[in-house]
């Protein structure tokens, strides 16, 4: 940290501040844009009661532990309280990772910004 600080001044602070609200402002397009429109055509009906309880409940803890094994109690006991098939999400959870919305699509703009500021 401080041969990056040394080397690059306190410019790199301003740096890394737009880089972490870029990756928060894309994970909330996706939770609160993205991802509403595609429940919205398929349930017909509001999805951000929906929403809004499982990024209380889920995506909190997704988010702040950023470990999905971590999370897969909570997207287990979730699912169950929301009166899903036990024989689907018992299976599909684990195998995903437990990973909710912000988590995954979260994953991958860290990788796109970072390839972007590669150059690639």
């Amino acid at each position: 940290m401080f041969g990056s600080v040394s080397g690059s001044g306190l410019d790199i602070f301003v740096t890394y501040g737009k880089l972490v609200l870029l990756l928060v402002g894309s994970m909330l397009a996706v939770v609160l844009v993205v991802d509403p429109i595609i429940l919205f055509i398929h349930l017909r009906c509001n999805p951000y009661p929906l929403i809004w309880r499982c990024v209380r409940e889920s995506g909190v803890t997704a988010f702040f532990t950023r470990s999905s094994a971590a999370n897969i109690p909570v997207n287990m006991e979730l699912c169950e309280r929301l009166g899903l098939d036990k024989d689907v999400y018992s299976v599909s959870i684990p195998l995903r990772g437990g990973g909710v919305r912000p988590e995954e699509e979260g994953g991958a703009a860290p990788a796109g910004v970072s390839a972007k500021k590669a150059g690639a």
